[in-house]
C-alpha cells in the first residue's frame, strides 16, 4: 500500500536505533522502545555500522502479484519520502 502510494520509493517511518542498539520511535520528543518489526529478510543489517534508521519499502513489478512492504535499515542521511503523524484538534 505504502509503495504503491511512493511508486516503489523507500519511505521513513520515524524508528530509530540508539546507542544500545535498541530500535525506537521517536515521537513529539519521546523515545518508545519497538515491540512490532516487519524486517525484511536478513534486516536489519546495519551494513557498515551506519544503518540506524528505519524505513518502509516494497515494490511489485507484476500486478497479479501482491505488493510486499516490509521494514529496512538505512543510513539517517538519505533523503527520502517520510510519514507523519497527526492529531486531531492538534
Amino acid at each position: 500500500m505504502l509503495a504503491v502510494l511512493f511508486h516503489g520509493y523507500p519511505v521513513w517511518l520515524g524508528g530509530r536505533k540508539n546507542y544500545n542498539h535498541v530500535w525506537e520511535w521517536h515521537k513529539r520528543g519521546t523515545k518508545t522502545p519497538i515491540e512490532y518489526s516487519d524486517w525484511y529478510e536478513r534486516q536489519p543489517d546495519i551494513f557498515h555500522g551506519g544503518h540506524a534508521c528505519l524505513r518502509v519499502y516494497g515494490h511489485s513489478y507484476d500486478t497479479n502479484v501482491k505488493e510486499q512492504v516490509q521494514w529496512d535499515d538505512a543510513p539517517c542521511a538519505r533523503k527520502e519520502f517520510f510519514i507523519c503523524e497527526t492529531y486531531p484538534n492538534a
